[in-house]
């Protein structure tokens, strides 16, 4: 195999991207994966040839993730998650019926896989990273039939928009998709931030037509007119704003930690959301990709970084579309390259797709696997913020985390940390799924009681009957 004129020079343009050629095998191996079905002998020889390492180091990498397909699929790769929200709703009953109905079946593939941050509408399953939500065994093998039939036009196997060869992608939603909040205003109290684009234009909301008509980018037009110390030292620290990501670290301690007058340094975006039961991040990613944007440079401009990476889980093929198209909006409209806003600031933004490995989530592998390596994490210290990406100081910060500096810039820091309790100031999102009758994503003050999210926001359990356990996480 060899890559195509056209997908050869695409190559070129992806490698140049990169301070390092190597963090390009990634975006080349799913480019090669989409010309062809699967990652050839062939695509990885010249990988190694684009990049400047040796094919053993390519298929070092590459095997290390399961997204790519080292021998012939099928065209339609279809994934069923059987992880916790969509086990106990019927996952495992959705696997066995279609292992069993395409077992002889080779344009169709059948895998097992973990969570897909679709919880909201378990059980779920992906077509060639298409989602469709809501399955019963009947109507997932009633999905994958209009595909073999041509009702329903597939993306390639790696799930990306089509490249020269292959089928076009999908311009459709994904199906059942599991909204910022279901329940009423008398059912539970709510503070919309972040989400609050989504339901002022649901159907458009990551548009740029639908982002500034609602106010994007007006916090980073007043961050532009501070200084960097001024918005992370001062309102972002006053926020009391902490990683929404997990861990809970303080953001401006984070920041902080970067050696004064180290340079280059980076600021990277995990985007990697794995954690069983969490799909808040994608639906910030496919729906209010701007607000992202305007997160990331606020950010930053407030450390001094002049490039960011955007490390897209490599399932969510239409966040990474859709991010794709902001980043572009975002550049012809002068938010995002050079002078912007005639700041004198520069940024330049890189979006990098993983491919399927769940460790990548945590923020050492997340940096190996963007320089091109096996996703593995690295002994700490020494911590990211003195010797990250590329051996440079780097934060990581989580979708989130950045989706709320717009709102903490536009509010004031202070504000901000008048919403929430205590030390856990502001909003978050929490995502709730399993046997509740309205699974989905709520954003509100921290300080809210488990029972106000399960009964009040949540609508209760099923069927009416009692909560035996829940699994708090994320």
């Amino acid at each position: 195999m060899t890559f195509t004129p056209t997908n050869r020079a695409k190559a070129t343009e992806i490698v140049g991207r990169y301070p390092r050629p190597k963090s390009a095998i990634l975006p080349l191996a799913h480019l090669a994966q989409d010309q062809d079905g699967w990652l050839t002998g062939g695509a990885m020889k010249e990988i190694a040839e684009l990049v400047g390492v040796t094919p053993a180091e390519v298929l070092g990498t590459c095997s290390f993730y399961t997204m790519l397909k080292r021998e012939p699929v099928g065209r339609l790769v279809v994934s069923v998650c059987t992880n916790v929200s969509c086990l106990v709703t019927g996952g495992p009953d959705v696997l066995a019926h279609l292992d069993a109905r395409y077992a002889d079946d080779d344009d169709v593939y059948v895998e097992e896989v973990e969570c897909l941050a679709a919880c909201g509408g378990a059980p779920a399953l992906q077509v060639n990273y298409e989602f469709h939500e809501n399955v019963t065994p009947e109507s997932a093998e009633g999905v994958v039939e209009q595909y073999k039939a041509g009702e329903l036009e597939p993306r390639t196997v790696s799930g990306t928009a089509a490249t020269e060869g292959s089928s076009p992608a999908s311009e459709r939603p994904p199906a059942g998709y599991p909204g910022p909040q279901r329940a009423s205003e008398e059912d539970g109290p709510e503070t919309r931030l972040i989400t609050k684009r989504l339901h002022a234009r649901p159907d458009d909301s990551w548009t740029i037509e639908a982002a500034l008509a609602t106010g994007a980018y007006d916090g980073l037009r007043t961050a532009l007119t501070m200084t960097p110390a001024a918005i992370g030292q001062e309102q972002v620290k006053a926020s009391g704003l902490r990683g929404r990501g997990g861990a809970g670290f303080p953001a401006a301690t984070k920041w902080s930690f970067l050696p004064e007058g180290s340079h280059p340094r980076y600021l990277v975006v995990n985007d990697d959301e794995g954690e069983p039961s969490t799909f808040k991040d994608r639906m910030l990613t496919e729906r209010d990709p701007h607000q992202l944007i305007e997160g990331i440079v606020i950010a930053a401009f407030a450390i001094e970084a002049h490039l960011a990476f955007i490390y897209v889980r490599g399932e969510f093929a239409l966040g990474y579309e859709r991010l794709e198209q902001a980043v572009e909006d975002a550049y012809a409209q002068g938010f995002l390259g050079e002078n912007i806003l005639g700041s004198g600031f520069d940024l330049a933004v890189v979006i990098h797709r993983g491919a399927g490995a769940y460790i990548c989530g945590e923020e050492t592998a997340l940096l190996e696997s963007l320089e091109g390596e096996r996703g593995m994490p690295r002994i700490r210290p020494p911590f990211p913020a003195i010797e990250g990406l590329y051996a440079k100081p780097t934060v990581v910060n989580n979708v989130e985390t950045l989706s709320t500096l717009p709102h903490i810039i536009a509010m004031g820091g202070d504000k901000y940390a008048e919403l929430g309790v205590g030390k856990s100031t502001g909003t978050r999102i929490f995502s709730l799924s399993g046997h509740v009758n309205r699974p989905g994503n709520y954003e509100v003050e921290l300080g809210i009681t488990f029972r106000q999210l399960i009964d009040d926001l949540a609508g209760g359990v099923t069927d009416g009957r009692k909560v035996k356990f829940f699994i708090p996480g994320g």
